[in-house]
């Protein structure tokens, strides 16, 4: 498992260690001409030979071979799309109720997102965290999980249990002075994502865990929530 979180372009610190922006991009696939993926819009998959390829704002984020069922290939990539979208919802909400300013988060926005859809899409994301730390002393006050689960049902759906995610949220504390990251683990084999880096999760061994439930559920990733304080 590897630990990343998102960096700033103007670089950041955690944990005494700097770290900076410019990851390289992974996924590079070789001897694939361009021309096929002429036209395809961000968002959606093009077929190249035997493989099949997801695209998305940043280029090319994942191949995938023998699968021959269109319909099935959009139903994933909407679930992917819409679990990337709520993920970031839900630390939206988070950051708002622990009195914490939005404005980091919306600035490094489209960061989480091309990296959140790249991994949802190679089945890489195992969870998204979203920590508040005391700068002064990196002590972790309060940690939202995010645990991703993978399935392949044919029963297309989007449902995001927002009443629920509120109700944990307004519970976890206000931390004025704090400040917050996105982190995610990954499995082996996951590509670099510009604008993330390795890092390691702050210790929450101080803190009280409680099992929120299931909070998004589609027809190919489904999204347990956690929360620490």
């Amino acid at each position: 498992m590897t630990v990343y979180q998102v960096i700033r372009e103007t670089g950041g610190e955690f944990g005494g260690r700097r770290v900076f922006n410019g990851a390289p991009v992974g996924a590079v696939l070789s001897g694939v001409s361009e021309r096929a993926f002429g036209g395809a819009a961000s968002g959606e998959f093009c077929r190249a030979d035997s493989l099949l390829f997801f695209v998305w704002d940043g280029g090319i984020a994942v191949a995938v071979v023998g699968v021959h069922v269109r319909t099935n290939i959009n139903v994933v990539a909407r679930a992917n799309v819409y679990s990337a979208n709520e993920i970031v919802r839900i630390f939206y909400e988070v950051v708002s109720d622990v009195g914490l300013n939005v404005t980091e988060l919306a600035e490094i926005q489209p960061t989480i997102e091309k990296g959140l859809r790249a991994w949802l899409a190679m089945r890489k994301l195992e969870a998204a965290y979203l920590e508040v730390f005391d700068p002064m002393t990196q002590v972790v006050r309060c940690r939202t999980d995010l645990n991703i689960v993978y399935t392949s049902e044919t029963n297309e759906r989007h449902r995001t249990d927002i009443n629920r995610v509120k109700t944990a949220t307004s519970s976890l504390g206000r931390y004025p002075g704090c400040k917050y990251r996105v982190v995610v683990s990954l499995a082996d084999g996951a590509p670099d994502v510009e604008g993330w880096d390795t890092t390691t999760l702050g210790s929450v061994d101080h803190l009280a865990q409680r099992d929120v439930g299931d909070v998004i559920d589609t027809a190919a990733v489904r999204s347990r929530m956690f929360t620490w304080s």
